[in-house]
């Protein structure tokens, strides 16, 4: 599990109220990160705190802390509109004693080596919401070529055919900013805009696609179940996760 968000903090990562110190050969580590994904379901939690005394960067430390290790608790958990399947809850370390070994990196490196994952995962979300786009154009266009209306497919009909034909065209665009962001990573070049710029583009076209999706099916895709409702519950995490599309946003232009 990914734990570096806190309840206060939300989207600023360059100081954490979760600190640690050293006694000896150990770290101790308090705090609280919330949400985090696969809470109490994670073999290994990887956890971003302060150097005791320190608030900004230079004292962010990265660590790995087995799931049995004592002062690890989880609760409560999350009920959340999309991505059910996916335990969200508190991550509280209550003096969490653990050997230096398990500090990931030099001491210090931590806000890099989180700027670094954060890229390379936007690029990876970027990729998931292709997906999920990709799933609710499909479900749409086999609607809209089965559902007749005064004897003819509703496909037919240009206000749906030309949207269907924007969200196709933005779908294609949206998988060309995920390769391109991926190809960067691959070759070891600078990726940060280009995952940013994908991320953004395919979070806001998930969301899109689906919400103009529950629009075209009507009442079959609002009830439950329906596969287009629950796209649409689960698009809005991308939005949020890995950076809120302000975020993105932020971090594009601060290129220009």
């Amino acid at each position: 599990s990914f734990c570096v968000t806190e309840e206060k903090s939300g989207s600023n990562t360059s100081s954490f109220s979760t600190f640690f110190n050293r006694k000896g050969r150990f770290f101790i580590l308090r705090g609280e990160k919330n949400p985090v994904i696969n809470a109490g379901q994670g073999r290994f939690y990887v956890v971003w705190a302060n150097e005791e005394g320190s608030k900004n960067r230079s004292g962010i430390s990265t660590f790995l802390i087995p799931e049995k290790t004592e002062g690890l608790r989880f609760g409560p958990y999350h009920d959340k509109p999309g991505f059910r399947p996916a335990p969200t809850a508190t991550v509280h370390l209550e003096n969490v004693c653990i050997p230096i070994d398990n500090m990931i990196g030099p001491a210090g490196s931590g806000y890099l080596l989180l700027m670094q994952t954060l890229d390379w995962g936007r690029a990876l979300s970027a990729a998931i919401a292709v997906g999920l786009a990709r799933a609710a154009i499909e479900e749409v266009i086999r609607f809209a070529k089965q559902r007749v209306i005064l004897k003819r497919p509703i496909i037919r009909n240009q206000s749906i055919a030309f949207l269907l034909a924007d969200l196709v065209t933005e779908l294609e665009a949206a998988r060309a900013l995920v390769w391109r962001a991926c190809r960067l990573i691959d070759i070891g070049k600078d990726h940060t805009v280009a995952s940013s710029m994908a991320k953004l583009y395919a979070s806001e076209l998930a969301v899109r696609a689906t919400t103009e999706g529950l629009l075209i099916l009507g009442q079959s895709g609002y009830r439950r179940p329906s596969l287009m409702e629950k796209l649409h519950r689960d698009a809005q995490a991308f939005r949020i996760a890995e950076g809120t599309s302000h975020v993105q946003k932020l971090i594009i232009s601060g290129q220009l």
